[in-house]
């Protein structure tokens, strides 16, 4: 008979999938949605990666699969896919066949990475720390709106989190191990989903040498360790890459080359091309419920007040300091999600509250958990634009953070909607993403940039802003009207 501990662990993950299939079927294609799944078709088509070399293809690959065996056509002859040209290529694709049933077959893969990765949450830390911590574990990741959002969408960000947690854990459970070929297994995939995941390798690098100096491991033993995990994932990187050795080369020399340019970055009314060693901490903090917060903030506090301290917590709180730290580099300051695997970690590390016996800490852990339901099911489907109170909430995150952390042009299905409820009123639009207007029938005049209009103007909040110095003066006459209504939290509707 399944104990009741399983019955939980389907129940919340049943309740995390309503609210991802809820921003599924409410969301219109995001900014990076149209790049990933065509070329995962195109590989399987013609087993060339000339499209988004800066990311590796198992997301492509595995998102695909919904569509691969159904009837589409690939647009080979297209100028867009001669030319390589990502987003032309994708959008050809999508307009050309039924998009919208594309885009929910491939976002359906990921949610269930979301629910495998939730899965890995439960045993994490009900390994580490007992089965109420699982659940406990388990019941902040299926209200985490950033979790949910990203297993909502086609794009690597939750595969590469899936992975990493996945090796971590692992890494943990083999670390005794000479030769951990299940965590160099999962380190390939990881680093197959995103190159990111290359990070993991200096960090079982640094726990190896913590085990050197606390004696638990020879010198021998480790190498032998860490030449298992570099050989094995990189075997599984390859195969992953149809041995094409020119496209993992041209994958990694393109991120190394884009991470130095850097890109159009924006924070807290600041705009720069090489980002800010702050602005990771800074996104987190803002885009995390605030109970989240709270409880990792206790649980390091009774951790570091624990004499009994154990060396497992520490090696993930090594891991969150860690993996800041290393993004603390990036010149690409354009949204939280690119720290997304130190989510699962947190909750991970908070969970062991719930062992706590302290009759005032389990009122008050309550007392957070109905503040954290109720924030996560009252900006419902709206998760992607989720901030918490610190800064006013969702509805002023758009002062601070732009981008995939608020706009990513979610919305456009629900301003058809707003649009229908007012009597199809004229507009002028200024939109950010790649999804189409003219296909979701939406009836407006493109914005101009920089010049005066009288009428109705809906603007995406990262348009609003804008994306560069330059690109801000188009709409900087805005800024002193009247913000009338909001379209999700990623659209602004101003009258003049």
């Amino acid at each position: 008979m399944m104990q009741l501990q399983y019955y939980i662990v389907i129940f919340l993950l049943a309740i995390f999938s309503v609210q991802s299939l809820t921003a599924i079927n409410t969301w219109s294609m995001t900014y990076d949605e149209p790049t990933f799944l065509p070329e995962g078709l195109a590989i399987w088509n013609t087993g060339e990666h000339r499209l988004v070399v800066d990311h590796p293809p198992f997301i492509k690959l595995w998102s695909s699969l919904p569509v691969l065996f159904t009837n589409y056509s690939l647009p080979l002859g297209h100028k867009s896919w001669v030319n390589a040209e990502r987003w032309e290529f994708g959008r050809a694709f999508l307009f050309s066949n039924n998009a919208d049933f594309i885009i929910k077959a491939g976002r359906l893969t990921i949610l269930l990475l979301g629910m495998l990765l939730g899965i890995i949450v439960f045993l994490f830390s009900k390994n580490l720390f007992g089965k109420k911590a699982g659940l406990f574990a388990l019941f902040i990741y299926s209200f985490s709106p950033n979790i949910i959002a990203h297993s909502s969408l086609i794009t690597n960000d939750l595969a590469s989190t899936f992975f990493i947690v996945l090796s971590l854990f692992l890494f943990l459970k083999e670390r005794e191990k000479i030769f951990p070929w299940k965590t160099a297994i999962s380190t390939g995939l990881a680093i197959s989903s995103k190159f990111t995941g290359l990070y993991l390798l200096p960090f079982y690098f640094l726990i190896y040498a913590a085990d050197y100096f606390r004696k638990q491991k020879s010198i021998a033993k480790i190498i032998k360790a860490l030449i298992t995990i570099f050989v094995f994932s990189f075997i599984t990187l390859i195969i992953i890459y149809g041995f094409n050795l020119f496209a993992l080369y041209d994958g990694i020399n393109n991120v190394v080359f884009h991470s130095k340019q850097g890109h159009f970055n924006f924070l807290a009314g600041e705009h720069s091309t090489k980002g800010w060693w702050y602005y990771f901490p800074f996104a987190f903090l803002v885009k995390t419920p605030l109970p989240t917060i709270i409880l990792f903030v206790v649980s390091i506090f009774f951790w570091f007040n624990n004499k009994n301290k154990d060396w497992k917590t520490a090696y993930l709180l090594i891991f969150v300091v860690y993996y800041f730290f290393m993004f603390s580099f990036n010149n690409i300051n354009i949204g939280v999600r690119h720290v997304l695997p130190v989510f699962p970690i947190v909750f991970i590390i908070l969970s062991q509250l719930i062992n706590n016996k302290n009759l005032a800490l389990k009122l008050f852990i309550i007392i957070l958990l109905i503040w954290y339901v109720y924030g996560t099911i009252s900006i419902s489907p709206h998760y992607l634009s989720f901030f918490n109170e610190i800064l006013g909430g969702p509805s002023q995150g758009y002062n601070y953070l732009i981008d995939s952390n608020i706009d990513w042009g979610q919305d456009l299905k629900i301003l058809k909607q707003w649009q229908v409820n007012n009597n199809n009123k004229e507009i002028f639009l200024a939109y950010f993403g790649m999804d189409s207007p003219i296909y979701r029938n939406v009836s407006f005049n493109l914005l101009p940039c920089n010049k005066y209009v009288n009428g109705t103007i809906v603007v995406s909040v990262t348009h609003y802003q804008g994306l560069s110095k330059e690109l801000a003066q188009c709409t900087a006459w805005l800024k002193n009207k009247e913000i009338k209504e909001r379209i999700g939290y990623s659209l602004l509707v101003i009258t003049t």
